[in-house]
């Protein structure tokens, strides 16, 4: 058994800053696991319950490494961004104040030579640019080069080793020739360098912080305590005290506690927390309600059926922490380059300065900064992950949780999508209409009895069949056969329920209940087409995807949606197995596909598909099986992933081009001695802005 906790880190510079994390920890006992995630500065830690201190020690690990942390989702994680924006403004200001001071005095000592300056005026400017400095090397850099130390000492080096190597070099050289009274000083670069790198890391920090904004915010959608009805008496108590079975009332303007359904009352609903849709919805009593979502009418009274883990809510959050165990490729690529990247700037730069001081001593040190600072691997490193973290931020916006690192990747790769029908294309709210009852069997009595069987399965067939269901009225040995039926005993007697050739009456149309003396009864199932599935499909089609049905229903249901759709391809009577080979014959002739469906019959090819789309209505099965979460229901919601998706392939291969080629040229100029050190901290910095800039045009 273990624990998992999640942490908010500050202090974070880039993906190298993750993975200097993620080594430092992983030994440390105790620990089973540990990811980091560089988008959002969050870490989820596995801890083994028989190390009762593991938690203690790895925030005292983490701080030792020079970050903070703090465990996420508590008030002292929201505390702590915030104290991390206002330290990381508070380190711009001095960065800023002194670079604006260091550059005055560097125009008067550059003028210095042409108008004969007193040596002990010059003298005066030096010292008073050195202690301008300072305090912008000590507050607004002292991060950079504490993180380099650890580093060092872990023998990993990343982006902020070559830029302290630099600014370091360039700050003692500079306080020698000080009190030597001879040669360069570099205040203006070094504080310049620093104003601009500090920009840049606040510019990402802000970035980070809305990224974890969206998804992190449905940990606070609950309330701290619940008005509960006890012995005809309403009291305020905690949240987690509530149980199954207790009453509770929901006031205009509050968020409901806990899963239930609503007793007394009418009242209008926003859910956007978890489907995403701002419109509110309307519920009467015996309709369900959602934890999390906001009474926007009068009062109501609600019967709690789910609390705590077991809620609608905490399942969309478990499937969002399994989003996080796995890094996407495109991202441990981006931080494997970074790290050698790093290691090939020391190279470079130490093999031009022994160049430079064989050939002109006195300019080696200004070349070697210039190459150190230029080449500082920022951009690289943050080209991939602001690409991703801002493609799965839009994905939240339009209401589709990836549930899956390779989600976003496969994604931009599909040309074909695969429907299901029941509940995924239709409403998942059918009208049953009972034929062909059998000789002295009611209509309410096979109604229930169908009730019974499919009580423990959540396709939206079963919950239609729910709707009938007689208290009297129980299934045992209950079976589901996925894509045939499902069977069971009832009062002694063994019942099958669904297709004909599961249930054994031949020529029946639509689902057949069933005994061993034959046939009691046939039920059509009618089902609506979803308002906004003809437009979705017009825009899979605009996108140049082939679209198709795949279905277990009847031919003249499907038929009947495909025709509505204006789907020309459409398949019914399908196994699960059938689907899983129609998925194959496309995979084969070299179209990746996207996969939408519902049910536990869809598991099979959801799984097996290139990337797939669970509707949150559909069963667990289902969801555990999928890439992606249809948090609403939405339709237009797929289409409009895949262009965000593309999008976001287009903006990646735009930012890691820009990287590639500024490093390119901008290590050879720097090499040559013809990139100033603070020309060079510019254009690093602005590097590093432009691919997070350029990140955030993923959003539609």
């Amino acid at each position: 058994m273990s624990e998992t906790v999640q942490l908010q880190i500050g202090g974070m510079g880039c993906a190298a800053c993750a993975v200097q994390i993620e080594d430092a920890l992983r030994p440390l006992p105790g620990l089973a696991r540990i990811r980091v995630d560089p988008a959002t500065s969050r870490a989820r830690v596995d801890l083994d319950d028989q190390a009762g201190n593991t938690l203690e020690r790895i925030l005292r690990e983490i701080r030792r490494l020079g970050y903070t942390a703090s465990v996420a989702g508590s008030a002292g994680a929201a505390t702590e961004r915030a104290l991390t924006r206002r330290a990381a403004l508070k380190r711009l200001a001095v960065a800023g104040f002194g670079m604006m001071q260091a550059m005055m005095l560097a125009f008067a000592l550059y003028a210095s030579e042409d108008f004969r300056m007193d040596p002990a005026l010059v003298s005066f400017l030096r010292y008073c640019s050195l202690l301008v400095t300072l305090p912008v090397v000590v507050y607004s850099g002292g991060s950079i080069f504490r993180a380099a130390l650890v580093q060092l000492r872990a023998r990993r080096p990343a982006m902020d080793v070559p830029v302290g190597l630099g600014i370091g070099a360039a700050l003692v050289a500079s306080i020698w020739n000080t009190f030597a009274g001879t040669g360069d000083v570099y205040y203006d670069a070094v504080t310049m360098f620093l104003f601009f790198l500090t920009t840049a890391r606040f510019v990402e920090l802000l970035s980070r912080h809305e990224v974890g904004t969206v998804t992190e915010a449905l940990a606070w959608l609950l309330p701290a305590q619940a008005l509960r009805i006890s012995d005809g008496r309403t009291g305020l108590v905690p949240v987690g005290s509530l149980r199954p079975g207790d009453e509770i009332i929901v006031n205009q303007g509050e968020p409901v506690a806990a899963d239930g359904v609503i007793l007394g009352g009418e009242s209008v609903f926003n859910e956007a927390c978890l489907t995403g849709e701002s419109a509110p919805v309307r519920r009467a009593t015996g309709a369900p309600v959602i934890s999390g979502s906001i009474n926007l009418g009068t009062s109501i009274r609600v019967r709690v059926t789910a609390t705590g883990e077991e809620t609608e809510l905490a399942a969309v959050l478990r499937l969002l922490e399994r989003s996080r165990q796995a890094k996407p490729r495109l991202l441990t690529l981006a931080e494997r380059v970074a790290r050698w990247f790093s290691v090939a700037v020391l190279a470079i730069a130490a093999l031009v300065s022994v160049v430079w001081l064989m050939i002109r001593p006195e300019v080696a040190l200004a070349n070697t900064v210039a190459v150190l600072v230029v080449a500082c691997p920022c951009a690289l490193s943050l080209a991939a992950p602001a690409v991703v973290a801002a493609a799965n931020t839009a994905l939240a916006r339009l209401g589709l949780l990836p549930i899956s690192a390779t989600a976003l990747e496969q994604l931009t790769a599909v040309r074909h999508v695969l429907l299901d029908k029941t509940g995924t294309l239709t409403t998942g709210r059918p009208e049953i209409t009972v034929q062909h009852l059998r000789a002295g069997v009611t209509a309410a009595k096979s109604l229930a009895i169908a009730a019974a069987l499919e009580r423990g399965s959540s396709h939206p067939l079963a919950l239609a069949f729910r709707l009938h269901e007689a208290p009297e009225v129980q299934a045992v040995e209950v079976r589901e056969t996925p894509g045939q039926g499902v069977e069971g005993r009832v009062d002694g007697r063994h019942y099958r329920l669904g297709r004909a050739e599961f249930t054994g009456v031949s020529g029946a149309e639509g689902i057949s209940l069933a005994d061993a003396d034959g046939g009691l009864a046939q039920f059509i199932v009618q089902d609506a087409v979803r308002t906004d599935a003809r437009e979705a499909v017009a825009a899979l089609r605009a996108l140049g995807l082939g679209v198709e049905i795949a279905s277990g229903d009847a031919p003249g249901a499907v038929a009947s949606v495909a025709e509505s759709l204006g789907i020309a391809r459409w398949q019914a009577r399908l196994t699960p197995a059938d689907k899983v080979a129609r998925l194959e014959a496309l995979q084969g002739a070299g179209s990746p596909v996207l996969m939408v469906g519902d049910g536990v019959n869809d598991a099979p090819v959801l799984a097996a598909a290139d990337v797939s789309m669970v509707l949150r209505s559909g069963s667990a099965l289902a969801q555990t099986a999928g890439d992606l979460l249809l948090l609403d229901n939405a339709w237009l919601a797929v289409p409009r992933a895949v262009m965000v998706a593309r999008r976001a392939r287009q903006i990646l291969r735009q930012n890691l081009a820009w990287a590639a080629g500024y490093n390119l040229v901008a290590i050879p100029v720097a090499a040559l001695g013809w990139l100033p050190p603070w020309l060079a901290a510019l254009g690093m910095s602005l590097s590093s802005v432009l691919v997070v800039l350029n990140a955030r045009r993923v959003r539609p």
